[in-house]
């Protein structure tokens, strides 16, 4: 099976995390931009500014927060799932395979495409 497929397989996890790497990206820039405007508040003497555009960039960082921890947990679910889906695709091609077949490669050629070969893949 091609690797694609696996992206197919799991679009609606990969777009989750697609998803969130965007949000993390608006969020720092509203974080910056929310900056920007408490220090042009101060320069007005403007205290109400100042002070919703504080409250305004704690609820950035709240966000950004939330999203700094969610981002790594949905992308190592995504490649859990598919280095799963990889490795039950590989034993279910094995068990289709005759005795013959099988001993055409060595065992440790097998060991290497459920191990070192999906880790590859997930870096």
């Amino acid at each position: 099976m091609r690797l694609n497929q696996y992206f197919l397989r799991h679009w609606r996890m990969g777009l989750l995390v697609s998803a969130l790497l965007v949000a993390g990206t608006v969020l720092n820039t509203a974080y910056t931009i929310t900056l920007g405007n408490i220090l042009t508040a101060l320069g007005r003497r403007s205290a109400s500014g100042t002070l919703m555009w504080l409250v305004a960039t704690a609820i950035v960082l709240a966000l950004f927060s939330l999203q700094h921890y969610l981002e790594p947990v949905a992308e190592t679910a995504v490649n859990e799932a598919m280095g799963l889906s990889v490795r039950r695709d590989i034993t279910t091609r094995l068990a289709r395979t005759s005795a013959e077949q099988f001993h055409q490669q060595p065992v440790p050629e097998y060991v290497s495409w459920l191990t070192n070969d999906l880790s590859t893949i997930n870096d």
